[in-house]
């Protein structure tokens, strides 16, 4: 089985930090970074003015058997370029 998550390089953040907790909890969080990186980093200093808006991109692949990652490369590629 393989599981797979993009993250789209014009994400606010890109890359993300990922993390899981033990109750079920897998996640991107992009405003972690300070705390992944124990101050190493700068939080993300991201707001959005009222009425406006703002758009995360991330796809999910999910497959019963494996892919190669030459494979995954080209459907991230195909992820980025449809993306509006």
């Amino acid at each position: 089985m393989t599981v797979v998550i993009f993250d789209h390089p014009e994400n606010p953040g890109n890359p993300t930090y990922w993390h899981a907790r033990t109750y079920g909890l897998f996640t991107a969080n992009p405003f972690g970074r300070h705390m992944f990186t124990d101050g190493a980093e700068e939080s993300l200093d991201f707001a959005i003015k009222q009425g406006e808006a703002a758009t995360f991109r991330y796809r999910y692949l999910i497959r019963s058997r494996d892919i190669t990652k030459d494979q995954i490369e080209a459907l991230y590629r195909t992820f980025v370029a449809e993306s509006p």
